[in-house]
């Protein structure tokens, strides 16, 4: 949607700033002296980019998300500790997504390969748990980073606006009486004179 913002200068004269922002797409932003060409501005810029005829940067056109992912596993994922597993990571997006140009690829798009991912079964029959789908793409949303930040073919992430799988809550577990007074009995023999206390006041209050 269009926010437009009226600014006065110190000499008294107005203009309007306009920005447009739309999920998935980077702020689209001009000033103008009129408001009614910057509403008019608005609602052009916002229909060009609901009906894909907005043109993003240059860079953005020229390289596709193959590309990045070639460059960066050549030249980042090795300083990288977990630079393996990223490889291996990008890797299924490259066949999914690779042939995408910069520009052209959207949260919707990654979305779809993400649901995907969560729905093929590994080798072993067994089904991706959401953890392991949330680091491939979290691996997607690193490179993303680094062809926005540091290369300038990117001009937004759009794996920022895709939501990761949710997770299951881990499971909450009471000690039962009987392991109870076996922990309260090994912190009496500690060495430690103030472990015993701790415990007990850790257990009476949760």
């Amino acid at each position: 949607m269009a926010h437009i913002q009226e600014r006065v200068t110190k000499a008294g004269k107005r203009h309007y700033r306009v920005q447009v922002r739309l999920r998935g797409y980077p702020t689209q932003t001009a000033t103008f002296h009129r408001k009614t060409d910057a509403i008019d501005w608005a609602q052009r810029t916002e229909s060009s980019i609901r009906e894909g005829r907005y043109f993003k940067s240059s860079e953005a056109r020229k390289h596709t998300l193959a590309e990045v992912i070639s460059r960066y596993v050549e030249h980042v994922a090795p300083s990288i500790k977990t630079g393996g597993e990223r490889v291996r990571h990008l890797k299924w997006w490259k066949e999914q997504l690779g042939d995408f140009v910069l520009a052209d690829l959207n949260p919707a798009a990654i979305a779809t390969a993400r649901d995907r991912l969560l729905a093929t079964p590994k080798k072993n029959g067994d089904r991706r748990a959401p953890a392991t789908v949330s680091r491939y793409l979290a691996s997607l949303s690193h490179a993303f980073s680094i062809a926005k930040r540091e290369w300038g073919w990117a001009e937004e992430n759009p794996t920022l606006s895709v939501q990761k799988p949710k997770e299951p809550s881990g499971r909450v577990r009471f000690l039962s009486e009987d392991e109870r007074q076996r922990l309260l009995n090994a912190c009496r023999a500690s060495e430690n004179k103030y472990l015993y206390p701790i415990v007990v006041l850790a257990l009476a209050t949760g």
